[in-house]
């Protein structure tokens, strides 16, 4: 076990408890089975893989509080939140825990993500999730990259596409709300496509966006997203690792 795990496991173990935190870093003869975690801060049990990539994203959202940000915390009347790129619901149901009279859409175009992803998602009534991934236009998608790790999946067009390509207007409709009060896209580069497209429908409507801008991925995403925001009030934060950028709308 390398240093970095050690860690994340003492972490883990001060705190999601020491049972916890043996189930999560005890090596595994087989990395991909799924491990049940009856955290605290969750009202349900959490089902996450032991592969380094799962691992990462757990360190990240749950003991790190990527998202656990007091100017989310305290976002008052939550009624409407997207979670698009949710991997295997980390911060799904964190939200669905924070705010449970929120109606939470998860979206995820990965098969593999998506199985987790729904049974972590199902003991919240207020999660919906969505087999697919945010677009600039309702269409078939694939994956492009399927030889990528499990956070790094990447989406285009294709006419024989298995993967729901959808807008936000389109989950907004489809979901009966008038009002986004809380945008998470981590979606790898797809930001792009979402704020060169028109976003006169749902941005004024949103009240606050974390967003991971992958410019070493696809050149443009940060001015995209910023050239579209810009006119707005806004307060922003970078919580450490500094990977998420939060805006709140004022």
């Amino acid at each position: 076990m390398n240093l970095g795990k050690i860690v994340a496991m003492v972490r883990c173990a001060v705190q999601c408890g020491c049972w916890n935190a043996v189930k999560m870093y005890t090596p595994s003869l087989n990395p991909t089975a799924l491990t049940r975690l009856n955290l605290s801060s969750l009202r349900h049990p959490l089902w996450v893989s032991k592969d380094k990539f799962d691992e990462f994203i757990f360190r990240e959202v749950v003991l790190q509080g990527e998202y656990d940000q007091d100017c989310i915390r305290s976002m008052r009347g939550a009624r409407f939140i997207i979670d698009a790129g949710a991997h295997i619901g980390l911060a799904t149901v964190q939200f669905a825990t924070w705010f449970p009279e929120a109606r939470i859409v998860s979206i995820e175009p990965s098969e593999k993500n998506f199985a987790v992803l729904c049974r972590n998602a199902a003991p919240y009534p207020n999660v919906s999730v969505i087999h697919g991934a945010l677009w600039s236009r309702n269409t078939a998608l694939e994956i492009e990259n399927r030889d990528s790790n499990s956070t790094g999946f990447r989406v285009r067009e294709a006419t024989s596409g298995t993967i729901v390509g959808v807008t936000i207007p389109e989950v907004m409709r489809r979901f009966g709300s008038a009002e986004i009060d809380l945008l998470k896209m981590d979606i790898e580069g797809t930001e792009k496509e979402i704020f060169e497209a028109s976003t006169e429908e749902w941005l004024p409507k949103t009240r606050t966006i974390c967003i991971e801008l992958h410019d070493w991925l696809r050149s443009g995403c940060a001015y995209a997203f910023y050239s579209k925001i810009h006119s707005r009030r806004f307060n922003q934060y970078q919580p450490p690792p500094g990977l998420v950028d939060i805006v709140q709308f004022t």
